[in-house]
């Protein structure tokens, strides 16, 4: 493959919708690492599940960080055939047809989009108690403006500024995983026996309920954080040697998360200081890494994981904004030809980046009650990942991989694509299920539905007065679809 993004021709105007290939197999996986953000998420959502699984949460953790060992398997091997940008987008399209294709990427570009603004939120969960302010509508908005700022520049200056910043936010990451679970293991005053795992501390107080507590609660804090290593796939096309690289990315990325986040939900599940009393604030991790670190170590913690989540904003963003510059290059958005261009400097997809920044904007001129609507975009996300898995299922049934690529899965994809299409669907439809604490409903109806109901109308009223008619034309595919085609072509024959 050419190292200069698999794009070069196409005419003159091609040079401004082509991405630089600069990234190294660890600026991929600093940036699909962080822009999971476990840290962060594990920050702000643990107590939820706390709260209404107990202890037993961790095997949420194992259950869907183990399944999604899985998933990052199939991403991997799809990775190293088609290592380009907007990958759910494109791996779809080239396995199930550009229909498909077309109606997968659409679902998980909103899914992203909507992700990406719930991120945003995240910020004011560690400023507040650092600063000790209140928390208005007003601050907390005014907090995911900055981190909409933050990521908006750093996606502006190109791939390899960004892969640097993301290099830092590793470094940072881990820090809080590994350091400080240390010194909460071994300075926490009290501690906890490891059969604290199994105790529902109190959630269900007779024993029963403990199943649907812990599908209806426990588990969730680990849906909404270990997922979208796919972007190891998406950030392919700016990755030297992309074919091999790309899958080493993306597994790289699930399995820091996976055993981080293992150790660091052990670390403070041991450390509570009091069974009876650690949900009574809703502020677990906090009160845990207080009561071993003091007040100047809690509030150190916060900085720290108040600078993660603005670098995972911006890794998160990349992803978003690399999704939508790949849909509008192929001629697949309204104003493709804005969202496609990219920067004559740095190379930055400057016209997707502006976009993604302006639609994830407009509900913080809203109001911060935004949060309650953005519950549900892990539901959309699922639902692509569900749509994703099943097209590779069919085409593996078909045949498919009739060539070999540098990372496969041999005679066990199979088998892990079947269980990646059940998990994916069990896990979308109890993300979907009606629940007052999950999926409140809105205006009649629960937020995840209106979350994907959204892209589906849209999407219906697009494709039909738009796509449907442009692909019955056969006005065949743009210059940067023939070059994909031909690369995967070329990629699959040697």
């Amino acid at each position: 493959m050419s190292e200069t993004a698999p794009l070069e021709s196409g005419g003159q105007d091609q040079r401004h919708r082509s991405l630089a290939r600069t990234l190294t197999t660890f600026g991929n996986l600093a940036i699909t690492y962080s822009g999971v953000g476990a840290a962060a998420g594990l920050f702000s959502l643990f107590g939820f599940s706390l709260g209404v699984s107990g202890g037993t949460m961790l095997w949420g953790w194992i259950i869907v960080g183990l399944s999604w060992g899985v998933l990052s398997l199939l991403w991997a091997e799809l990775a190293s055939h088609y290592p380009y940008a907007g990958a759910v987008y494109q791996w779809s399209a080239i396995l199930g047809g550009r229909r498909v294709g077309w109606w997968v990427g659409w679902i998980y570009l909103f899914g992203v989009i909507f992700t990406l603004t719930g991120y945003y939120f995240v910020l004011p969960a560690s400023i507040v108690p650092l600063l000790g302010i209140e928390g208005t509508e007003g601050q907390v908005v005014a907090m995911a403006a900055v981190c909409l700022a933050v990521a908006f520049l750093a996606n502006a200056g190109g791939i390899t500024i960004l892969g640097r910043l993301n290099k830092y936010g590793v470094a940072l990451e881990m820090g809080v995983f590994f350091v400080i679970t240390l010194l909460v293991m071994l300075l926490a005053p009290n501690h906890q026996p490891l059969s604290i795992i199994n105790d529902t501390l109190g959630t269900s107080a007779d024993g029963s309920g403990w199943l649907k507590n812990f599908l209806g609660g426990g588990i969730f804090v680990s849906l909404w954080v270990i997922y979208s290593f796919e972007n190891g796939g998406t950030l392919g096309e700016e990755t030297v040697d992309a074919h091999r690289k790309a899958p080493r990315a993306v597994l790289g990325a699930w399995a820091v998360t996976f055993v981080a986040g293992l150790l660091f939900i052990v670390a403070i599940l041991t450390a509570i200081p009091d069974r009876a009393t650690i949900n009574t604030n809703g502020t677990p991790v906090s009160d845990v890494m207080t009561s071993a670190l003091g007040d100047a170590g809690s509030n150190v913690y916060l900085v720290v994981i108040a600078c993660i989540t603005l670098l995972g904003g911006t890794a998160f963003m990349a992803g978003a904004v690399r999704h939508a510059f790949s849909m509008a290059r192929d001629g697949m958005l309204p104003a493709s030809g804005l969202v496609s261009r990219t920067s004559t400097r740095t190379a930055a997809p400057i016209g997707a980046i502006i976009v993604v920044s302006v639609i994830t904007a407009l509900p913080l001129l809203a109001s911060s009650t935004i949060v309650v609507l953005v519950a549900g975009a892990v539901a959309v996300m699922y639902v692509a990942y569900f749509l994703m898995t099943s097209v590779m299922l069919i085409a593996r049934l078909k045949g498919w991989p009739q060539q070999e690529a540098p990372f496969k899965l041999g005679r066990a994809g199979l088998v892990l694509n079947i269980y990646g299409v059940i998990f994916s669907l069990a896990m979308m439809i109890n993300l979907m299920w009606p629940r007052d604490a999950t999926n409140p409903a809105k205006a009649g109806l629960p937020v995840a539905w209106w979350l994907i109901g959204l892209p589906l109308v849209l999407g219906l009223i697009y494709y039909v007065t738009t796509i449907a008619p442009r692909l019955r034309r056969g006005e065949g595919l743009t210059d940067s679809e023939k070059a994909i085609r031909e690369q995967a072509v070329r990629t699959e024959t040697n």
